[in-house]
């Protein structure tokens, strides 16, 4: 159990450390005044809550729950397979308002385990009050659960189970 909870905060440090790597990465991309070809396909998911970053329009939303009907559609054979060891009810579905690089507000989505989703809640409010730009958070099941893709896109995800590379055969 201990193993196990050492395993996640350090996923859970990756992650902040790749947000970090990533904004780092997308502010030197605006310094050469390269532009970015956006993909409408991936701003479907994305809402904007308030166009006035003087004033906030609507309160920052940070919100867990376990998964709906819709969203165990969507995952079921994208990110979530039949041979997952996870159990669909051991995961969260939680939403984040988070600072884009626009600097507006946008609420994203994300799919936890249900440990870890009041810490991943908590990481991002402290993101979210620090003004840290984030480009997207979306559920890697909008690009396929292709790692390679949602990474091109510069977003931010949590679940997406996946067999393990460099195991051997037996």
């Amino acid at each position: 159990m201990a193993k196990n909870r050492k395993c996640i905060k350090s996923i859970l440090v990756l992650l902040v450390v790749l947000l970090v790597v990533l904004a780092i990465l997308y502010k030197i991309d605006i310094s050469e005044n390269s532009k970015a070809v956006k993909d409408p396909l991936n701003a479907e998911n994305e809402t904007i809550i308030s166009d006035n970053t003087d004033e906030l329009d609507a309160m920052p939303v940070f919100t867990s729950s376990s998964l709906s009907e819709e969203n165990i559609d969507r995952i079921v054979g994208v990110s979530w397979q039949e041979n997952t060891p996870i159990k669909l009810e051991d995961l969260s579905y939680i939403n984040v308002t988070y600072w884009g690089f626009d600097d507006m507000e946008h609420v994203g989505e994300m799919i936890v385990h249900e440990k870890l989703a009041q810490e991943v809640i908590d990481i991002f409010k402290e993101l979210y009050e620090a003004k840290f730009p984030i480009e997207k958070i979306k559920l890697i099941d909008e690009y396929d659960a292709d790692d390679n893709l949602s990474m091109a896109d510069n977003n931010s995800y949590a679940f997406c189970s996946r067999e393990v590379t460099g195991k051997k055969c037996i």
